[in-house]
């Protein structure tokens, strides 16, 4: 199976639209929906949330944030294990 050149669905065997560019470029499309998108207005597919590649990106950066929350939540209990080793070590000394 071919898959569309913008929004990167299979096509099946029969359907949809193929565009040869005069670089010799072939571009398979699902639809007139994805051929007027890409040629005509000239958009790209990251920016349009019902492509596949925006759908991976989205993914991508909340797997990003989850690490980034994550390791915030260990940076702050690393810290506060530190303070507290220090305010027992101060006690010692004191003792």
């Amino acid at each position: 199976m071919v898959n569309c050149s913008f929004c990167g669905k299979d096509i099946p065997k029969g359907t949809g639209l193929m565009f040869i560019k005069k670089d010799a470029k072939v571009l398979n499309f699902c639809s007139r929906k994805c051929e007027k998108n890409m040629l005509v207005l000239k958009r790209k597919a990251r920016n349009m949330p019902w492509t596949v590649e925006a759908k991976k990106e989205k993914d991508m950066m909340t797997h990003a944030r989850e690490a980034a929350l994550k390791k915030e939540k260990e940076d702050e209990k690393s810290s506060k294990v530190d303070k507290v080793s220090k305010v027992d070590k101060a006690v010692k000394a004191k003792k």
